[in-house]
């Protein structure tokens, strides 16, 4: 403080310069603990990437992002330096904007650090999915010890953050102000002034664009691109609407999209409308599974020494089963509205809960069963206000939503509600009840025993031959499955009851890309032994392909005005899905990322290849870009002039 104090510096700027300094550093600190709980991500990559991502990159985001917290109190700590006054209130407001803000830095810091763990990207908005239920939010937080971990990093950074910061105040306040002239107070003010600007923009350099998102993309390893980002600038970045409109006019995108999907131009006001004609003879009984996070990555048919799910290994072995089967986004929103109602995840759109499709009308499967005198019930363990839940779904073709509230208290187990096992058991008395009255039904049920941070009951553990996470989490969830279905067997409904199995999303295992394909590669399978017998698919198949597809196993009658195709008429070119703001296209040798307009890769994912090859490949790029906008433009339409219902 003395050694800046001797060269005639005037008290605001070492205030503000001290202030600078720590928080750079707290913000390093944060970086370099992203990279020591990744550290494996980091295998085979250059130290200079490394170096460059901590230290070039990543300081120039940190930068940019302190001196906009301090641009304000430079203002203010500058009025009084101007007029030659030491007017200490101008100090004092200074450091409560400062430490408002960087606490603010902290906290979202703070939840990056468990976010990217759960995600695989840096925080979005996505971060506040919860808020609307903020009593589940406070009950998983409370059952969880890894958000316990993550608010204790919190609450230990902030208070050394107030306490140097405060230091620093008091060294600075309590030191006499100099006098300087005229001619150097304004030289004093204009010249932090002028270095303020640039490290915003963070280039001295006006031959190229301000620092942007597209900075952070300089090396080969997607993890190194993504520790170069600020969290807090990740959060704000991610509120930027990604621009879907890849095609100069709608026409142009819905041409393109029919093309692809074989279908002509309906004369509908939906021009993706179209009749297909069953004999509508079985009407069986459907019971709809949305397993919780239920990645193929997880799945002992595709990983054979795992043992985490033998029974829906069984029931594929038996069943239609899926191999090549992808999610439409990374939450279970997304995985309800695509399985259901057949349109893709459309980025930074929340389908149940968003002003924009909350209170509209959706025609898909739910829909045409009650259309067929169906009942038609969803059953989630927690609260149905989640996402909106029962608001959307009660409108959109189920009778009913059965939540948490429909149960005891003492059923309660935990922050998620009641536990799988007793869902289940209330739908085997309901699907008993509904069969004893003659009636046909359609269940939907949200699973949460693979949710990422679920506890397995005690007297549980010592029957699972998995003992480490996530493993033995899946087998539990599996061992909760094999129960229903052998109780299931023996009830009289069983025979003429379709069962169907899907991931609502993959979860966050093993990532190479920054677009972690385990998170959309999922499970899909369709049980019947009276009705289908054994098959595996292979080629490309979608959530949205779900109910078109079933309808058209099952004979019936029904309209499809959705962006779903029948699977078993249809061979997809592209598989397609969305993961907040970044967009997938995949096929059997390609692997497409989409960020923005001018950050695009494309990988060889097969042999897990990080090296980008989208400027060699352009026109196979194209091409892939042009299926999913062409689908995602679409939707958008058909979402923006209201044409998701049956007219």
């Amino acid at each position: 403080m003395k050694e800046l104090s001797k060269y005639h510096i005037p008290k605001n700027i070492r205030y503000l310069f001290l202030s600078l300094i720590w928080l750079l550093l707290v913000n390093a600190a944060f970086r370099i603990a992203m990279l020591g709980m990744n550290i494996n991500l980091v295998a085979g990559a250059d130290y200079s990437d490394i170096l460059y991502s901590l230290f070039n990159v990543g300081f120039l985001f940190d930068l940019r992002l302190s001196l906009v917290i301090l641009t304000v109190p430079f203002l203010l700590t500058s009025v009084p330096f101007l007029l030659n006054r030491d007017i200490k209130l101008a100090y004092s407001i200074s450091n409560w904007l400062i430490i408002i803000a960087v606490i603010i830095n902290i906290a979202v810091s703070s939840a990056d650090l468990d976010f990217f763990s759960y995600y695989n990207s840096r925080i979005t908005n996505a971060v506040f999915d919860w808020t609307n239920d903020m009593g589940t939010l406070l009950k998983v937080m409370a059952n969880d010890r890894t958000y316990l971990l993550f608010f204790g990093i919190f609450i230990i950074v902030s208070g050394l953050y107030i306490f140097i910061q405060t230091l620093i105040f008091k060294k600075v306040i309590i030191q006499q102000a100099r006098s300087f002239n005229i001619k150097s107070r304004l030289t004093f003010f204009f010249i932090p002034m002028v270095l303020l600007f640039f490290g915003i923009r963070g280039s001295f350099n006006f031959h190229r664009m301000p620092l942007n998102v597209n900075d952070a993309y300089f090396s080969e390893n997607p993890f190194l691109n993504g520790l170069s980002f600020n969290p807090v600038f990740s959060l704000l970045y991610s509120y930027k609407d990604v621009n879907i409109k890849y095609f100069q006019n709608d026409n142009e995108a819905i041409r393109t999209a029919l093309h692809y999907l074989g279908r002509k131009h309906s004369q509908a006001a939906n021009p993706f409308e179209t009749v297909v004609t069953g004999t509508d003879t079985l009407k069986p009984n459907i019971i709809f599974f949305l397993l919780e996070s239920m990645s193929d990555a997880m799945v002992s048919r595709y990983n054979p020494g795992y043992g985490t799910t033998p029974c829906l290994d069984s029931l594929a072995e038996h069943g239609i089963v899926f191999d090549n089967f992808y999610s439409a986004g990374i939450h279970t929103y997304n995985g309800i509205f695509s399985s259901f109602y057949g349109l893709p995840a459309i980025m930074h759109n929340k389908p149940l809960s968003s002003v924009k499709t909350a209170n509209m009308k959706f025609h898909g499967l739910p829909e045409i069963l009650k259309e067929k005198n169906y009942k038609t019930f969803f059953y989630v363990t927690g609260s149905k206000e989640f996402d909106n839940m029962g608001g959307f779904l009660i409108p959109n073709g189920f009778d009913k939503v059965i939540d948490v509230s429909s149960y005891p208290d003492d059923s309660i187990v935990n922050g998620w509600g009641v536990s799988d096992r007793t869902m289940f058991n209330r739908v085997l008395n309901d699907c008993d009840f509904l069969s004893e009255t003659h009636e046909r039904f359609f269940i939907g049920l949200l699973t949460i025993s693979s949710h990422e941070g679920y506890l397995i009951p005690d007297s549980t553990h010592v029957k699972l031959t998995n003992k480490a996470y996530p493993y033995k989490r899946y087998e539990f969830a599996d061992m909760q499955i094999g129960k229903f279905m052998n109780s299931a067997k023996n009830k009289a409904w069983f025979k003429n009851t379709v069962f169907v199995f899907v991931g609502d999303h993959g979860q966050n295992f093993s990532p190479v890309y920054d677009l972690c394909l385990n998170y959309h590669k999922i499970l899909l399978i369709i049980y019947s032994p009276t009705y289908f017998q054994h098959f595996v698919y292979k080629n490309f198949g979608l959530q949205q392909d779900i109910y078109p597809t079933l309808c058209s196993l099952l004979d019936f009658s029904y309209v499809n005005n959705s962006l779903g195709v029948n699977l078993f008429k249809h061979k997809r070119k592209y598989a397609y899905f969305t993961s907040d703001n970044k967009l997938g296209v995949l096929d059997d040798e390609y692997f497409l990322i989409y960020r923005n307009k001018n950050n695009v890769s494309l990988y060889k994912y097969k042999n897990k290849s990080l090296t980008d090859i989208y400027n060699k490949n352009k026109m196979k790029a194209d091409s892939m870009e042009e299926y999913a906008f062409s689908m995602l433009q679409s939707a958008q339409y058909l979402i923006d002039n209201k044409l998701t219902d049956l007219k």
